[in-house]
């Protein structure tokens, strides 16, 4: 009776990477650890390959953390229904504010790098609302 083959690999395959996964990782890497150590090198040990894989989906390191603070900005949330759109405006400065506070390397990293995510656009799409809102000028 022939033997049953038996894989070399002693873990199971590893899950595909993507960009969602990798911006999801280094959040986390942010949060327990700071901004400073959201690196290719540690974003690799963390999702368990190499640092080449990551340039597939992240052009360097500066991109990634513009990800990350796009991400971040998901945490802001639209515009408060009740008040003057001044109000409104103030508590949706005030959140992105806080999420600032929250992580200061990111704070700094904010005035280096320019995110374009969906939840920056969201942001400036709000931002922008309010102010028209108001009248004020464009």
């Amino acid at each position: 009776m022939p033997a049953t083959p038996r894989s070399r690999r002693e873990r199971p395959a590893k899950p595909a990477l993507t960009r969602e996964g990798i911006v999801a990782a280094a959040v986390e890497i942010l949060r327990t650890e700071g901004l400073q150590k959201v690196t290719m090198r540690r974003l690799a040990q963390e999702l368990d390959t190499g640092p080449a894989s990551l340039y597939v989906y992240v052009r360097n390191t500066a991109e990634l953390h513009a990800a990350v603070l796009d991400e971040l900005l998901g945490t802001v949330g639209p515009a408060p229904a009740e008040g003057t759109w001044r109000e409104r405006l103030e508590q949706v400065l005030v959140a992105y504010t806080t999420m600032l506070l929250e992580h200061p390397s990111l704070a700094r990293s904010a005035l280096t790098s320019w995110p374009s995510g969906p939840h920056y656009l969201n942001l400036i799409e709000t931002l922008l609302g309010l102010l028209a809102e108001g009248g004020v000028a464009r």
